[in-house]
């Protein structure tokens, strides 16, 4: 989430920047940007991880393992079956 802040901090000082302008229409506008973009970032931030955390309790892991197998590509089942035989 640090990289994530620090983007939205350039990305606020950005839009902000459009308060200096003499037309208060696009003061406005900057001024909902910048909400818009916190608001955003926040509902990111905690509800998205809420949602994803209440649908992945749903499913036992025992259900998953076996389809996991089965998900990915060459590539990850070679890993896999080299990551059994390291550990």
């Amino acid at each position: 989430m640090p990289a994530v802040g620090i983007a939205l901090l350039a990305t606020v000082v950005g839009f902000a920047t459009l308060y200096v302008s003499s037309i208060p229409m696009i003061k406005d506008f900057g001024i909902i940007l910048v909400i818009g973009v916190v608001l955003c970032y926040l509902i990111a931030l905690f509800l998205l991880y809420s949602i994803v955390f209440m649908a992945d309790k749903e499913v036992p892991v025992a259900k998953l393992a076996p389809n996991s197998g089965m998900s990915g590509g060459r590539i990850e089942r070679t890993l896999a079956k080299n990551n059994r035989v390291i550990l």
